[in-house]
Parts: structure tokens; C-alpha cells; sequence
């Protein structure tokens, strides 16, 4: 049992320590369960006893005095600790406690009237005072005890002031905070503001993020409280951007925080801009949907990137679509971005549909008028377009057209020197001589770049001579006659079809026409007072035999050639020492009974036939002539027509004529043409050097051009 004197030195000893706790921590409340539970107000306390001995007043620290008032129960005894005895309430603050353990309960006894307890004692007041909590740094195993119920010093244990004279002690006073010391808090719910985190077993700020890691937020902020952020680098996805005046990760705080166009903070979630401008961001206007399009007069490359479904005419976002020729959307300001009409005039957009670069504005909006040519709708430049070159529509078929004339185009090309034997309405015929063998060819008329398909081929002797229908005609020696069907593409079907030309005489020489004749015809000469001329099918069979019996037995003829089911040459009788006496262009066909005699008196006999066609036949003759004789009556009283004369260092070469102009070849290399019925010669082409035929279709004219690295077949547009 303790004694008054041993009683005192232990309040002493507990008040030392509570002084020594102040320096190492700030005051605090703490929980019940490290102290005793503060006792309840009870009714009717009654008063106290007398005051018990004492060794006079104990040390006062933070105490409140109890003052007369209902009694009260004491609150129960907080853990123990190394000293056996338990602690009633008191009437001053809380003390933290170090070790406790089994701390009994112990009612409070009767009020004490003006005494005095001490508050951070760690000691209960003897008599009951209003019920404060106290939690005993040396408590241990306390009994409980009941205070008197009245008179002086009740019956409680320890008392930590001194006891006065019973008197009703008040209501339990607040609760003051402690001092906080190492060892105060175990985890953070232990600690408040403005020390909110236990840090190693102190209540304390944070210091760094660190300092928060597993803590309701990763960012330490100024306050010393862990929050969600302190700058965006705590922020990731959606919520990427840190809200200074929250401390929490938003979508955005400020429309800076996005550099897309056409969205603006609210609220901290983006928002699209919609029908308005976006300054700074959009160059032009965010449209119904938040999409940054393009302002009327601003550049566009295509109408949807203009706003408000605007067109886009002439690289502007413009009012109108303006597609007229003489209007334009890229006028320079005020006009930018509006339809304008061009001033009659000026030139019309070459972008523009309806009108080409060749016409002018004609001051009426979105019209022009055409200053070269009109041909089929569009305004062209007959000098230099193609497609209407001199005229309208006339079509080069590949060749370039210069000064309102077409130049000629290449069908095909090859290494070896070629020459045309023919054309029908699908292709162009020709025979390349290598050197050690001929060979036959057909390519596609249309050309140019085609290789061409081979027909046949022979020896160098072979001579392919032309196309009738689906019949090649070719002489494999002198005097030898053959044909053959390249109605296929391998050309070894020529070779496994050839045979001989029926009858006896050499095939006369034709000139291909479209459609194709269907006829070829033989010569023979049985006596020297007879020659005959034979038509044959191109299947071979006979269909009429005309013979000339002349009256004179000195004669020649010259230049036989064919052309449809008629044959042509030059008949002169010769005086007895072989001079010309007389020649005459006859002719003589199917369709006629005998021989006509088509000119006459042809004297001197140098004339010798060139070309038949439809329309005439072309001869040459004296003084470096182009003659002409009308199909199909000629002038049988009276001589061949002089058409051309060229120089006298020149000859004409091949020719050919139809429905508009003479065609011809002069030994210079020159193509000219003329009118038939009044010929100025008009040069076409120059420097060619033609091998073979002209021919002709109704479109263009055909030859073959020796070059320094071969040959070739060429066209020129008629």
C-alpha cells in the first residue's frame, strides 16, 4: 500500500516526464487505447469527503480546477505499466503513454471542491472530478476502487494534485493536445494537419514524392499533404493535365493545353469548337461538326475542304462552283473567294471546260468567243493541233502538224531496207530485204511502234509482189509465178499453201485498193503478132482472155498494171529500125469487149505508166512530165494532159492520185500534190528516199523510206 510521501514522489516523477515530452513533439490528442477512456458526466455525484493527508499541494501543470458541480464517474484506467495501481479520471488533459497494460477500471468518488489536478501528470485527481482522459506511463494490473461517497478525500487511488474539500466537480473539461515524441503514431490516421503523415513513427509533412508512395495520392504538395498531382508528369492518359487549384488530373485546365483545332476546355474535359472561329489554332473556321475547314477566298485544294459545303473554283473556297470560261474565284482581293466575270477580251482560264486557251472573253459572264478555229465545240489552232490540222477534223494519225500541215509518222521500223507491197483497210504490207533472204511482213496500219508479223519468207531472189484479198502474190525466180493464203498468223501456212499461177504469161503488176479487187490478171505474148491479157480469180479461176492482134509486127508494151478488173499499158509500133512510130495508152477490162485506145499519138514514145486509180491514170513523159489521162474515157484523140514538169535534174517517181489531189514522188526526195484540174505543186514532205510503190488509202499515203540504220514504213495523213 502506498504512503502519502510515496504517492507524491511518483506525481513528481510523472510530471518530470511529462515536461521531458515536450521537447520532443508538439501537443495531441491521442485514442482511448493508449489511455484511460474519459469518464461520462453521472447523475447525482455526491459530495466529497474529507480531504485525506497529503505532504502538501502537488506541482501544477496545464491544470484545470474543479470546481463545484455534479459529481461525475471516473473515466477507466488506461493500460498499466510497471506500477501496480490504476488511475481514476482527472480533471486535465490527456498523456501519452509508453507501455500499458490490463489497466483496471475505477469510478470516480465524490466532487473536490477547488483542487486542483494535475493535467499532464499522467495521474487521475483522488476525488472525482470531471471525467478526463489520463493514460499512466507506470500503471499496471490497477484493481478497481470506489471513491467515498462523501466527506473529505474520497477513495480514489492516486491522486495526482491535492484533494481540497469536497465539492461538485464540473463537467469534463476538453481535451488539450500533448507534445508529440518519437514513437507517437504508427500509421497516418494516428496524425492531423498541419503534421498529417507518420514518418518513421512521426507525424510529419511530406518532403517529396517519395515520401507518398502508397498514399492516397503519389504527388507531395506544399500543404505537406499527398495529393493526386503537383504538375502533369503525375497525369497520364485522358486525364494527362494536373489542375494546380485542385491537385487532381483533369482532361485540360486551359485551352493551351491542347494544340488540336477546334476544341476548348470546359470544365476540365475537352469540348469541340462548333460554327465559330478558333483562333490561333484553326486558320480558317471550325464547321457545324468541329472539323477546322476553310473561310470563302481562302486557298483549298478540293471542295470538302471548304466550310459550309463551299466549292472550291480556281484553288479558293468560293461562292459559286464557277466553271464558265470567262469567270475565275482567284481574282485578286476584294474579288478572292467570289465568282467574277472576266472583261471581254482577256483570256479565258485554260482550266476552265468550256473554252481552250485560243479563245477570248466575250464580256457576257461565264462566255467566250473562239479567236482561231471552232472545230467540233472547242477552239483549236489549225497550225499546230493534230487532231485539226489546216482544217476541221483533220487528223495527222500520229504525225506532228506544222504550219497547218501533217508531218509523217513511223508504222514500223526495222534494221533492214523495207518497201510497201500493199495495203488494205486493216493492214500495210511490206517486204525487208536482209541481204541474204527476203521477207514478207504485214503491221497494223494504225502503227506506230507494232514489229510487225512475218508472212514468208525466201531466198534472195524472192520478190513479193502484193496483197489481193487474202492471197499473197510472190516471184521465187525470173518468170516464176506463185501465190499463197495468209488468211492466218503463222506464216508457215503461206509456205504449206503456195502453188503455181493457173495459165501460161507473167502476172501483171496491181496496185491495192480498198475494198480489194478480185481479179489478177497474166500477160502472154504466143506470137509476135498476138499478146493476149487473162483474168483469173483469186481462187484461180479463168474468167476472161482479151487479145491484141496488131497490125504491125514491130511493137512494145509498156508499164502493164492493174487496178480492179482493168488492165493499163503503152502500145508503140516501131519503124524497121526500131524507132517509135506511134504509141497510145490502151486499156481493156471484163467489162469490155476489146481493147480502148485511151490517147493517141504519143510521140516521142517516152511515156510510161505510173499509177492507175480510180480516177485516172498517171504517166510520165517528156521534158521530166507528171501526165494524167481521166478514168474512164481518157482522150482517145488527143495526147496525155502535162500536169507538172519538174527541174531537169530531177525525174518523177511514183505517184498516185484521188478524189482530191495529184500525189508524187520527185527523184529529190520531195512528196508533192496538186489539184487535178490546175496543178501547183505543193510540197508535203521532204527528204525522203522511197523504195517501191506509193499507195494509197482513204485516209493516207504509204512508202517505204530508206534510212542510214535501215528502213521504214511511213504514213502521212492526207
Amino acid at each position: 500500500m502506498f504512503t502519502h510521501r510515496s504517492a507524491v514522489s511518483l506525481v513528481l516523477a510523472l510530471l518530470s516526464l511529462a515536461s521531458l515530452a515536450g521537447c520532443f513533439g508538439k501537443p495531441m490528442k491521442i485514442k482511448a487505447a493508449d489511455a484511460a477512456v474519459a469518464g461520462k458526466q453521472s447523475d447525482g455525484g455526491g459530495t466529497g469527503g474529507e480531504a485525506g493527508p497529503s505532504d502538501g499541494p502537488g506541482p501544477v501543470a496545464d491544470s484545470k480546477i474543479a470546481t463545484d458541480g455534479p459529481s461525475s464517474s471516473g473515466g477507466v484506467g488506461g493500460n498499466s505499466g510497471t506500477v501496480d495501481a490504476s488511475v481514476g479520471g482527472s480533471t486535465g488533459g490527456v498523456t501519452a503513454s509508453d507501455t500499458s497494460a490490463n489497466g483496471g477500471s475505477s469510478a470516480g468518488g465524490g466532487s473536490v471542491t477547488g483542487a486542483s489536478s494535475v493535467a499532464d501528470s499522467g495521474v487521475g485527481g483522488g476525488g472525482g472530478g470531471a471525467g478526463g482522459v489520463t493514460a499512466s506511463d507506470v500503471s499496471a494490473n490497477g484493481g478497481s476502487s470506489a471513491g467515498g461517497s462523501s466527506g473529505a478525500g474520497g477513495g480514489g487511488n492516486i491522486g495526482g494534485g491535492i484533494a481540497g474539500s469536497g465539492g461538485t466537480g464540473p463537467d469534463a473539461a476538453p481535451d488539450v493536445p500533448a507534445v508529440d515524441a518519437p514513437g507517437t503514431c504508427s500509421a497516418d490516421k494516428d496524425c492531423t494537419l498541419p503534421a498529417p503523415l507518420c514518418l518513421g513513427n512521426r507525424c510529419a509533412k511530406c518532403a517529396g514524392d517519395s515520401d507518398c508512395a502508397g498514399r492516397a495520392g503519389p504527388a507531395c504538395a506544399a500543404s505537406g499533404l499527398c495529393v493526386a498531382c503537383t504538375s502533369n508528369k503525375h497525369c497520364t492518359g485522358t486525364a494527362g493535365t494536373c489542375d494546380p487549384a485542385t491537385n487532381q488530373c483533369v482532361g485540360c485546365v486551359s485551352r493551351s493545353d491542347c494544340t488540336s483545332a477546334c476544341q476548348t476546355c470546359t470544365s476540365g474535359v475537352w469540348v469541340a469548337v462548333r460554327g465559330k472561329d478558333d483562333p490561333g489554332f484553326c486558320d480558317g473556321t471550325c464547321d457545324s461538326a468541329g472539323t477546322c475547314k476553310r473561310k470563302q477566298g481562302q486557298t483549298c485544294q478540293k471542295t470538302t475542304d471548304c466550310a459550309g459545303a463551299l466549292p472550291c473554283a480556281d484553288g479558293y473556297c468560293c461562292d459559286r462552283a464557277c466553271t464558265g470560261s470567262c469567270e475565275a474565284c482567284d481574282i485578286a482581293a476584294p474579288s478572292l473567294g467570289t465568282c467574277t466575270s472576266l472583261p471581254a477580251g482577256a483570256p479565258p482560264y485554260a482550266s476552265h471546260p468550256l473554252c481552250s486557251r485560243y479563245a477570248a472573253c466575250g464580256g457576257k459572264s461565264g462566255d467566250c468567243v473562239c479567236s482561231k478555229t471552232t472545230c467540233g465545240g472547242a477552239c483549236v489552232d489549225t497550225e499546230t493541233d493534230p487532231k485539226n490540222c489546216g482544217s476541221c477534223p483533220h487528223d495527222c494519225l500520229g504525225g506532228a502538224c506544222i504550219t497547218g500541215h501533217c508531218q509523217p509518222a513511223v508504222v514500223v521500223t526495222n534494221t533492214y531496207q523495207l518497201s510497201v507491197i500493199g495495203v488494205d483497210s486493216a493492214s500495210v504490207y511490206y517486204q525487208v530485204s536482209s541481204g541474204l533472204k527476203n521477207t514478207a511482213y504485214r503491221v497494223s496500219r494504225t502503227g506506230p511502234g507494232a514489229a510487225g508479223s512475218p508472212l514468208d519468207s525466201g531466198d534472195f531472189d524472192t520478190n513479193y509482189l502484193g496483197v489481193i484479198g487474202t492471197k499473197l502474190f510472190l516471184s521465187p525466180a525470173p518468170e516464176v509465178f506463185q501465190y499463197c493464203d495468209i488468211n492466218s498468223t503463222d506464216p508457215t501456212h503461206c509456205s504449206a499453201t503456195k502453188a503455181p499461177l493457173p495459165g501460161p504469161g507473167s502476172l501483171i503488176t496491181f496496185k491495192s485498193q480498198t475494198p480489194p479487187a478480185q481479179y489478177f490478171a497474166l500477160y502472154s505474148n504466143p506470137s509476135q503478132t498476138q499478146a493476149a491479157i487473162a483474168w483469173y480469180t483469186t481462187s484461180g479461176t479463168l474468167v476472161k482472155t482479151v487479145t491484141d492482134t496488131p497490125s504491125v509486127t514491130l511493137y512494145n508494151y509498156w508499164g502493164l498494171l492493174a487496178y480492179g478488173d482493168a488492165v493499163y499499158w503503152v502500145r508503140s509500133f516501131l519503124n524497121p529500125d526500131t524507132t517509135p512510130l506511134d504509141a497510145t495508152l490502151y486499156s481493156a477490162s471484163i467489162s469490155t469487149p476489146s481493147l480502148t485506145a485511151l490517147t493517141a499519138n504519143m510521140i516521142p514514145d517516152t511515156y510510161s505508166v505510173l499509177d492507175a486509180n480510180a480516177k485516172s491514170v498517171l504517166l510520165s513523159g517528156p521534158s521530166n512530165g507528171l501526165y494524167r489521162v481521166s478514168l474512164p474515157n481518157g482522150r482517145p484523140s488527143a495526147k496525155p494532159s502535162l500536169l507538172f514538169s519538174v527541174a531537169s535534174s530531177t525525174t518523177v517517181g511514183a505517184a498516185t492520185e484521188d478524189a482530191k489531189a495529184v500525189y508524187w514522188f520527185q527523184s529529190d526526195g520531195t512528196l508533192n500534190s496538186c489539184l487535178a484540174t490546175y496543178c501547183q505543186a505543193q510540197p508535203l514532205v521532204y527528204d525522203q528516199n522511197i523504195l517501191g510503190d506509193l499507195y494509197q488509202d482513204d485516209s493516207a499515203l504509204y512508202w517505204g523510206n530508206v534510212t542510214t540504220s535501215g528502213g521504214q514504213v511511213m504514213r502521212l495523213a492526207k
